[in-house]
């Protein structure tokens, strides 16, 4: 219930994948929680397939919202239950492509005994933006506001790692990529990165589920903006890798050799 509602929507195979080995345990511990009114039920059309098909997705109620705040003392603020706006044909593509990045994420933490001990998704930052001032043609400049996809924060052996996520599907266009990661540039080069967080550390994880192709191109226009070698890149396939963090699957900005994001020695 916890994870649901922190991740907003989450897919049956997400849930499976956070908490279960196989899809009939899944699947029948969702069906109590249904019934039992503490999840809800969405069944969204994927008129794409072959044939067509739905996704079935699960937010929380007012039943687990109250589960929540009896067990790890939630408040209203924290509540996150799904609208038309959240359903959106539009955007709920995208959000699913970041809770798919979250769940390995959170899965390799487990595995390796490390700790993710915050995620703050896209909306964290719209109820509490940071702004940037961004040049564009001559001397104008444009306010505009700071709205990474996520900022995780692990807890390693190693020290403690900081990042920003950028989810790609290859849908947008790359000028509008290359100005986000303008934004990124300003943000840090400003110190507002530092006064938010009180950290200088971060590595910005770009990951895409297109293909090389489009990580080559989004590649470019990092560099094209100003990137170095604090961008981090990832071609995220289906089924999602159980060791996101050690194993060598990184790639960086001048080259397509893998690395590993987090060594284990």
């Amino acid at each position: 219930i916890r994870a649901v509602n922190d991740c907003r929507v989450l897919k049956t195979q997400q849930i499976q994948a956070l908490f279960f080995g196989s899809p009939k345990p899944a699947y029948g511990r969702l069906k109590k929680l249904h019934d039992n009114g503490y999840l809800e039920r969405h069944y969204i059309a994927e008129v794409a397939t072959a044939p067509a098909s739905s996704t079935i997705l699960y937010s929380i109620t007012k039943l687990g919202a109250e589960v929540l705040a009896a067990t790890y003392e939630y408040t209203s603020e924290d509540f996150h239950f799904a609208s038309k706006n959240l359903l959106n044909p539009a955007k709920l593509p995208h959000l699913l492509a970041v809770n798919d990045l979250r769940v390995a994420l959170t899965r390799a933490s487990h595995a390796e005994g490390f700790r993710l001990t915050e995620w703050l998704d896209e909306f964290s930052f719209r109820a509490n933006p940071d702004y940037v001032n961004i040049k564009e043609s001559g001397s104008k400049q444009r306010r505009k506001p700071v709205y990474p996809d996520g900022y995780v924060i692990l807890k390693t052996p190693l020290g403690e790692a900081r990042c920003f996520i950028e989810v790609d599907r290859g849908t947008e266009g790359l000028t509008q990529f290359r100005s986000q990661i303008e934004i990124y540039q300003e943000y840090m080069l400003s110190g507002r990165y530092q006064e938010r967080f009180q950290t200088r550390s971060l590595r910005v994880l770009i990951v895409t589920t297109s293909s090389q192709r489009r990580l080559d191109s989004l590649k470019k226009a990092v560099a094209q903006a100003g990137g170095g070698e604090r961008y981090w890149f990832l071609l995220l396939k289906q089924p999602l890798p159980g060791q996101i963090l050690t194993k060598p699957l990184w790639q960086k900005i001048d080259s397509q050799e893998l690395h590993t994001l987090i060594p284990l020695a």
